[in-house]
């Protein structure tokens, strides 16, 4: 028995014999198909203005599987700043405002079609800085350098984000048992 990656087939050799006069010998194949399927992939993806950023996904199905990135519902293509639009890995270079917003991807092959999770991409416009100090129960300090953005909490990172009413530069943040994320936005 042997696996041919290349036609995603199963390969049994086999035979069998009676007495020592009358032997057939058989190969059989066992062909693997399936429809695209995504194991994984991001909801969300932040990047700075001017950072390269990469989107993936992770997907299994045979026949290969092709690709089509999406930007707001619109296909993408390859172009000096943005490359890989028919792969499972899109490439952004030197990331603008203009390029935040809703990716997906959507996966075919011989067997059917796919589509990916929405994936919000966020590009900030300020660094967020966290620091504690070393006393127990210290609070986490959130710092940010343009006064004018607003501070964003949530309960998983992918939302849903709400402003933290009042939250000004640095902001005491107070450690409980539930999970919190947080953001900027303009």
């Amino acid at each position: 028995m042997c696996f041919d990656s290349a036609r995603n087939a199963l390969i049994l050799f086999g035979g069998q014999g009676e007495g020592s006069f009358d032997v057939t010998n058989s190969t059989y194949e066992i062909l693997y198909q399936d429809e695209p399927v995504v194991l994984k992939q991001p909801t969300v993806q932040y990047s700075l203005p001017g950072q390269n950023t990469k989107l993936t996904v992770l997907a299994a199905g045979a026949p290969m599987i092709s690709y089509q990135w999406q930007k707001d519902g619109v296909n993408l293509t390859d172009t000096a700043q943005l490359q890989g639009s028919t792969s499972a890995t899109l490439q952004l270079t030197s990331v603008g405002a203009g390029d935040g917003g809703v990716y997906s991807v959507v996966l075919s092959n011989l067997c059917g079609l796919a589509d990916g999770q929405p994936i919000q991409l966020i590009v900030s416009t300020g660094q967020i800085s966290m620091s504690r100090g070393a006393a127990a129960g210290d609070p986490l300090m959130i710092s940010w350098p343009n006064p004018g953005l607003v501070l964003q909490n949530a309960p998983t990172p992918a939302g849903p984000w709400t402003d933290v009413p009042g939250a000004t530069s640095p902001f005491a943040v107070v450690i409980g048992q539930q999970p919190q994320f947080f953001h900027v936005r303009n």
